[in-house]
């Protein structure tokens, strides 16, 4: 370390890496990093490799490895040189996929269309309001008219 100094570490429920090697995200925060400088996060059966965090002030998400995981145990840990903190051990198991779909409902432009609109507009809601219903609507009859249909079911 030459002369980045870390202004805080959490660790997160995040993991990155295959299901039968994860690694738990620790967050970092920095101030003056060069650009050559590098961080890691060591402690009790902790260890990530060096990470190199963009120069100037930031946060960088370090990845480490956990020894002997029991979930919910609280651990001595050190980011960087000489900032302690206390890392949490997370329970890994929970996927996340990200589906594309379109939903519609057709009482959402009565009660939440105005949101899409300035806030200005007099009257309000007023014209770019009726606007922004129009062409949602003119974007669902396209969205069917090109085969691409409606989620029908979860």
């Amino acid at each position: 370390m030459l002369g980045v100094r870390v202004t805080s570490a959490e660790s997160t429920e995040l993991f990155v890496g295959p299901p039968d090697a994860l690694l738990q995200v620790v967050r970092v925060g920095y101030l003056g990093a060069s650009g050559a400088d590098t961080l890691r996060v060591t402690g009790d059966g902790l260890r990530s490799d060096d990470v190199m965090p963009p120069a100037g002030d930031g946060v960088v998400e370090i990845a480490v490895r956990v020894a002997r995981p029991v979930p919910g145990q609280r651990r001595a840990a050190d980011a960087g040189a000489d900032f302690p903190f206390e890392f949490v051990v997370a329970e890994p198991g929970w996927t996340m996929y990200m589906v594309g779909h379109f939903h519609y409902d057709p009482v959402w432009g009565n009660t939440q269309g105005a949101y899409t609109t300035l806030w200005t507009e007099e009257p309000w809601p007023g014209p770019a309001d009726q606007r922004v219903r129009a062409d949602l609507r003119r974007f669902i009859a396209d969205w069917r008219a090109a085969g691409r249909g409606m989620a029908t079911r979860c």
